[in-house]
């Protein structure tokens, strides 16, 4: 629903690609290491060999080609990766192989920390991308929190799930993959499972979100009660799709139910926007500025008095129900287009 990069506070991308190809490139070569010690058959040393050469940058992929990987270029480096062993034939002994190579439960496991000195895991992650609500569907919270003592966590409490957009099983080589791990709730990440996705047909965080190709709407039975807050029966939560992104959209709805959950869930949201509406024909936001009319806030200040969540498109992710609230907002004129340029 939302875009990572867009939606949300600036991270230091350059250092969590650093980090956290610096950790899988430790976690690799301790598998070879290890996997040379027990000297396994004709069958993994190829694949073992081959990963070495891809650490060693001696292929025609190297290690930050597969663990920073563009999301666009996902399906592409796979058949890169695959051509060069295609002379395996058994396809589920091999993923399986890969699979525990690129070992994502060993990153997630917070206890595990290949090397001390790059203090890495999936709680650092976690905290570095500073993800506070679920892209995925902006209901949930998504916080990390942790504590710390001389620059290392001592102590982790929550954090945001990882979700794997291309699934583990289908495309085991990305398990570790920086953009191929999703951070979200756990909702979300249940919903999804190991279902097959691609950027191809469904929206990818980290490429694009819905913006303006996927909007709330609602239906209201207005039945000519004067209460000031409509009941939820009269109201129903929609999710309208056009545009370029429009089928991607539609699939991302089919899959984590966002329109069903949203109608079911959050009809109360749009109660209370209809009644601001009701009580301030004139203007909800003129009538909130004329109680702080000494406070000069700025639109941004005036916003977030007014519905208790964030506007501009940067600050979307830093709420739950942020979109919904602003799509509404504006299909009632509490706020014009103009507003949130």
């Amino acid at each position: 629903m939302l875009a990572i990069k867009d939606n949300y506070i600036d991270v230091d991308w350059k250092e969590i690609e650093e980090k956290h190809l610096g950790y899988c490139k430790e976690l690799l070569e301790s598998k070879i290491k290890n996997f040379n010690k027990n000297k396994k058959n004709k069958y993994y040393k190829t694949i073992y060999r081959y990963i070495k050469k891809v650490i060693q940058g001696t292929e025609d992929l190297n290690l930050n080609n597969v663990i920073n990987c563009n999301p666009e270029r996902f399906i592409e480096v796979n058949d890169i990766f695959n051509k060069k062993l295609d002379s395996l034939s058994d396809n589920k002994k091999y993923k399986n192989t890969i699979y525990h190579i690129f070992d994502y439960d060993y990153f997630s496991e917070s206890t595990k920390i290949i090397n001390r000195k790059l203090n890495w895991d999936a709680y650092h992650l976690s905290k570095k991308l500073n993800i506070g609500v679920c892209p995925y569907c902006n209901r949930q919270y998504t916080n990390t929190i942790i504590d710390y003592k001389e620059g290392k966590i001592t102590d982790r409490y929550v954090r945001a799930e990882f979700d794997h957009f291309l699934s583990q099983q289908v495309y085991p080589l990305f398990r570790l993959s920086l953009y191929n791990l999703i951070p979200c709730c756990h909702i979300c990440n249940k919903i999804k499972k190991d279902k097959e996705t691609t950027n191809y047909r469904y929206i990818h965080p980290y490429i694009e979100g819905f913006g303006n190709s996927g909007k709330f709407s609602m239906d209201f039975l207005n039945s000519g009660i004067l209460d000031h807050i409509p009941s939820l029966d009269s109201i129903q939560i929609k999710l309208i799709t056009k545009g370029n992104y429009k089928d991607k959209i539609d699939n991302q709805n089919d899959l984590f139910k966002i329109e069903k959950i949203y109608d079911e869930s959050h009809r109360d949201i749009i109660a209370e926007l209809i009644a601001k509406k009701r009580l301030h024909p004139d203007g909800y936001l003129k009538a909130v500025q004329n109680i702080f009319r000494e406070a000069n806030l700025s639109m941004e200040e005036l916003y977030r008095l007014a519905f208790g969540n964030y506007c501009s498109e940067k600050e979307l992710g830093n709420r739950p129900l942020s979109k919904l609230t602003r799509d509404i907002a504006l299909e009632l004129g509490l706020i014009e287009e103009d507003f949130i340029k």
